[in-house]
């Protein structure tokens, strides 16, 4: 420092060897350190001659606010109660909310920025994007807690060095293998922890494994285990107290010892401590530190314009090993299968009651009622997702429709532990995020494998599988079709297109003549007839390989982008709408004769009948149109169903649940049941549609001959681990631009952008195939 220089609380801080905020605590803020540290600040700003030239900036309120995901978190609990005490006693009062309450769809509601709030703390925030965040922080000084967002003063827990001390404590023990159970939403200290025992174990020569989107909460203990036991390790570390409890109880009840048959380590503390035996080992979380340190940081930032806001806050974790850890048991493997008999051969005197969760309770009523006549101990009962539609489709409490109503309802069921079902019929593209989440029972056995793989389509029978384990009992599968209108292609002197390129010049043709016929539909309510349709392009949109945990991408490729762009060109020409294709807003669009071609799955053909039911003959069906040449169609799967059986399910209940869902998916009786223009994933569905060669009625034509050609020149579908964050990032990127002028096909490249960032926040190794 120059002499002629006044001295500031930066160079006393220098000279001293402490933090600036130390030493405005000790001349602004007298005793909130210790008297001894607070006389050496003083004397030495008296020594170097530093006077007060200006008083600290009053705060327009006194009001600092607390976001947070989770109210009853523990965590978060912790953090903000420290906070709020140290605020409450230097003159603030803190307004603390959740995120539910306050953010929306456009961001932070404007009731958070109208309160008057002077700074605000934000407690690992889930639903605010980093640049919300930045710019919230230009209106107020702001801490963004477990969240990394570049020029914001983040504070998080530092677990480096206690992360390899338990790495050490496990490899001196001789363990060659650890898996991590990762949480569902994945804060910034469990990525970072995760980051750490994959390069640690690497150094060290151990096998690392990372077990994704394990529920936090104890009752999901024993779905976590299933997925374990899958391919185990002799040790364990879960990245919440409430994960390891689970998984605990959950092995110890199948026999399995902790620590003698496996070790755990878990990060942060176990709320279920008293319960728990052996104590586990963990690394701490100082939540109460780092929120007493974070709220200390916020009003020297809020008190001086000048302390530095791009500063970092840690606060160590420390390594606590616990009676969890040992040295492996080489001699045990794990647990055999408990399925040594033949489900569809099990007989029972017991009365048992199950429970069955679908968004069509008439398509389950006859199967239900033939079963029960044939095996009357047990009981079936079907459960409507929500409120049922007048199609029988179901809305769960927030009104939606279908499937993805049934497949909410069935996640809050199981997250609250309230009434969750027994068994739950839903889509193939559920299964692997269901899997991911513990939800589901793996019941596949060397049994099970040999006596029913062949009764079904390969497809089919790998759509339902996951890594190694089996998760579902395949019911259907959908193909594309294309249903024409005969009267109206009449008026105009059409024939049926055999290729898009024809559908696209006859449509415009009639849209000229007459514009209130816009000849066919886009439907976008979920992703699978869009991606269906771009599959029919000569595209495989992606693939995963489970073992590998890699999926390559190949949404942005030349094919894929050609035939977007064709498929845009039928929307801009008038040809094509696009929108939901579904309940009320379908049937009307039907009846209105302004779509005379529909191309979509097989099981539209029922939508279509039900509709048109005094008009038979009036509708045709043919194969779908070609993206080239007439002669070189690809036709595409458009998904199907499938039985599950929840991972909560009592076991004394699973006998019979394996009895039913075999029976209903795969018996002659239960096969012969179902509509006759459902395409069954049996082998005996194939064989007899086959030889009889049955007219519809509606249709006066034989249509399953077509259904079944069309899924001959499908390639199988593969299905993404993903499933809702597939479905947003669909509607985000896709949606809005299927429209006149939308150039959707440019947003191909987002669409696949936004796909591959969330897959690498779970892990896996992503490769996209971009060419030109």
């Amino acid at each position: 420092m120059s002499k002629d220089a006044k001295p500031t609380i930066y160079s006393i801080a220098k000279r001293l060897n402490l933090s600036p905020s130390a030493v405005s605590r000790a001349l602004n803020h007298p005793g909130r350190m210790s008297e001894q540290t607070e006389e050496l600040i003083r004397r030495t700003a008296h020594e170097m001659g530093y006077v007060k030239v200006r008083q600290l900036r009053r705060p327009t309120s006194n009001l600092v606010a607390a976001l947070t995901p989770n109210l009853s978190d523990r965590k978060s609990e912790a953090l903000l109660r420290a906070a709020k005490r140290r605020l409450d006693a230097r003159g603030f009062h803190t307004l603390i909310f959740e995120e539910t309450d306050m953010v929306t769809g456009d961001g932070l509601s404007p009731r958070f920025l109208e309160s008057g709030a002077t700074g605000a703390i934000l407690y690992h925030p889930l639903n605010l994007s980093g640049q919300e965040i930045l710019k919230l922080a230009g209106q107020m000084p702001v801490i963004a807690v477990d969240r990394n967002v570049p020029r914001v003063v983040g504070a998080q827990i530092d677990p480096d060095q206690a992360t390899e001390q338990a790495l050490d404590a496990l490899h001196a023990m001789g363990h060659a293998g650890l898996v991590y159970l990762q949480r569902e939403t994945p804060t910034w200290v469990s990525e970072h922890v995760g980051q750490l025992l994959a390069k640690g174990c690497a150094a060290r020569g151990m096998q690392f494994r990372v077990l994704r989107n394990c529920l936090s909460v104890p009752q999901a203990g024993s779905g976590t285990l299933e997925r374990f036991l899958r391919n185990p390790a002799s040790a364990v570390f879960a990245s919440t107290g409430n994960i390891a409890a689970g998984f605990a109880v959950a092995a110890q009840r199948r026999g399995i010892r902790i620590p003698q048959d496996l070790s755990l380590v878990m990060l942060g503390d176990n709320p279920h401590e008293s319960v728990i035996s052996p104590v586990i080992a963990q690394i701490t979380e100082p939540m109460d530190d780092l929120g007493k340190q974070a709220a200390e940081t916020l009003i020297d930032m809020i008190e001086d314009p000048r302390h530095p806001r791009t500063i970092d806050l840690r606060q160590p974790s420390c390594f606590l090993p616990g009676a969890s850890i040992a040295k492996p048991n080489t001699r045990r493997s794990a647990p055999a299968s408990t399925i040594r008999e033949d489900p569809l051969h099990m007989q029972t005197s017991e009365r048992i009651t199950l429970t069955v969760l679908s968004s069509s309770i008439r398509d389950l009523e006859p199967l239900i009622e033939r079963y029960q006549q044939e095996h009357p101990n047990i009981e079936v009962q079907p459960q409507k997702g929500g409120m049922a539609d007048f199609d029988g489709n179901t809305a769960n409490q927030n009104g939606t429709l279908g499937q993805e109503g049934t497949l909410a309802e069935y996640r809050r069921r199981f997250r609250h532990n309230e009434d969750v079902p027994d068994l739950l019929v839903t889509e193939y593209r559920n299964l692997p995020q269901l899997e991911s989440d513990g939800m589901l029972l793996n019941f596949s056995a060397p049994l099970i494998e040999n006596t029913y793989k062949p009764r079904f389509r390969d497809d089919c029978w790998q759509a339902v599988h996951r890594q190694a384990g089996l998760y579902g009992v395949p019911s259907n599968y959908g193909t594309m079709a294309m249903f024409y209108r005969t009267d109206i292609l009449d008026r105009f002197g059409a024939a049926p297109p055999r290729t898009w390129h024809d559908l696209i010049d006859l449509g415009a043709r009639i849209h000229n003549e007459d514009p209130a016929i816009t000849l066919t539909w886009l439907d976008t309510i979920y992703t699978s007839h869009y991606a269906a349709l771009l599959r029919m392009g000569g595209e495989d949109l992606w693939q995963v390989d489970d073992d590998a945990d890699r999926i390559d991408l190949r949404l942005n490729t030349a094919c894929a982008r050609r035939t977007a762009a064709l498929l845009q060109d039928a929307i801009d020409s008038g040809v094509m709408h696009a929108g939901p294709f579904t309940g009320h807003e379908r049937d009307e669009a039907l009846r209105s004769g302004n779509f005379p071609i529909i191309v979509h799955a097989n099981w539209q053909s029922d939508n279509i009948a039900r509709v048109f039911r005094d008009r038979p003959g009036l509708w045709k069906v043919a194969m779908p149109p070609s993206f080239g040449e007439a002669t070189q169609l690809h036709s595409a799967m458009i998904g199907g169903g499938a039985i599950a059986i929840s991972s909560k399910i009592p076991s004394s209940k699973r006998a019979a649940a394996l009895h039913f869902a075999f029976w209903a998916q795969s018996n002659p009786t239960a096969v012969d049941l179902m509509s006759p223009r459902t395409l069954s994933a049996t082998q005996y569905f194939q064989r007899r549609a086959r030889i009889e060669q049955r007219i519809d009625p509606f249709f006066q034509q034989q249509i399953v001959p077509i259904f079944l050609e069309s899924a001959s020149l499908a390639p199988p579908a593969h299905y993404l681990p993903f499933s809702t964050q597939t479905e947003m990032a669909f509607q985000r990127t896709m949606v809005p631009f299927l429209k006149p002028g939308g150039a959707s096909q440019d947003h191909l490249a987002e669409w696949q952008e936004q796909l591959a960032a969330y897959a690498i926040s779970r892990g896996y190794t992503v490769a996209t195939h971009d060419d030109e």
